[in-house]
């Protein structure tokens, strides 16, 4: 459960950075953060099929197809290799929704996130009986 906890992190963290980048724009240039789109939807189907169904996994794929919807221009640039110099309007808002939902399930994940332990935290022995004789008996 840890590990898929940090998985939706990785992802979250992903599209945090690809909808942050409208806000640091200052020079015309290539691109590079919008490969974080394709990434994010890939880890978050692996995701999705190593571990086990829940509607936090669930939320984050859903995220990341919407983020990766809304990218997908700019990740057809970045292979271009074209330079960005401004970003329109629409694109703006859907990325500024992005990192507000991102932010928020970012919240809700590590608010509900599984508490990783260990046995001697807790002194917790463990005993071994060990039993002779057959079941043929019974």
């Amino acid at each position: 459960m840890f590990d898929s906890f940090l998985a939706q992190i990785l992802v979250l963290l992903m599209i945090f950075f690809c909808s942050v980048r409208v806000f640091f724009l200052r020079h015309s240039r290539i691109d590079c953060l919008a490969a974080f789109a394709p990434m994010a939807l890939v880890i978050s189907i692996l995701t999705f099929l190593c571990f086990d169904f829940s509607l936090q996994t669930l939320a984050v794929f859903a995220l990341s197809i919407f983020v990766f919807i809304t990218n997908f221009r700019a990740f057809l640039r970045l292979n271009a290799k074209l330079i960005v110099d401004t970003y329109g309007i629409p694109f703006i808002i859907f990325s500024i929704l992005n990192l507000i939902i991102a932010l928020a399930l970012a919240a809700l994940i590590i608010l509900f996130r599984p508490v990783k332990y260990n046995a001697k935290d807790f002194n917790i022995s463990k005993s071994q009986l060990i039993l002779t004789g057959s079941t043929s008996d019974l």
